[in-house]
């Protein structure tokens, strides 16, 4: 079900605890849109440009969320071991967070 506001205000609302990294600035949104085998969500792209990762709370279970840099990102998915078994695949390092290069549609998932 997709959100029906920028996730950016969500994580800032009243109350919430998120510690929110600075902002990932456009080159490196762009060296990670040329490094996934497909199109970032702009929901995505929207929370890099308010938090290039970050931790807090959430309304539900597992509590906790923990968005990995762009920088993290690319190194873990640069790994020998990660091209050579996930070759289709880019992780987006969190708690819980998998997306596959494969029918990938953020607006699917609710703990942005």
């Amino acid at each position: 079900m997709p959100l029906d506001r920028p996730i950016a205000d969500i994580l800032t609302e009243q109350g919430r605890e998120w510690a929110a990294n600075p902002p990932a600035n456009e080159n490196e949104i762009t060296e990670l849109c040329k490094l996934v085998h497909f199109e970032l969500p702009s929901e995505y792209i929207a929370l890099l440009r308010y938090c290039n990762g970050g931790f807090g709370k959430l309304d539900s279970p597992p509590v906790l969320f923990d968005l990995d840099s762009i920088e993290k990102s690319i190194q873990y998915n640069s790994t020998e071991f990660r091209r050579s078994v996930f070759a289709e695949f880019w992780f987006f390092l969190c708690i819980f967070l998998i997306i596959s290069a494969v029918n990938c549609n953020f607006a699917d998932y609710h703990f942005f």
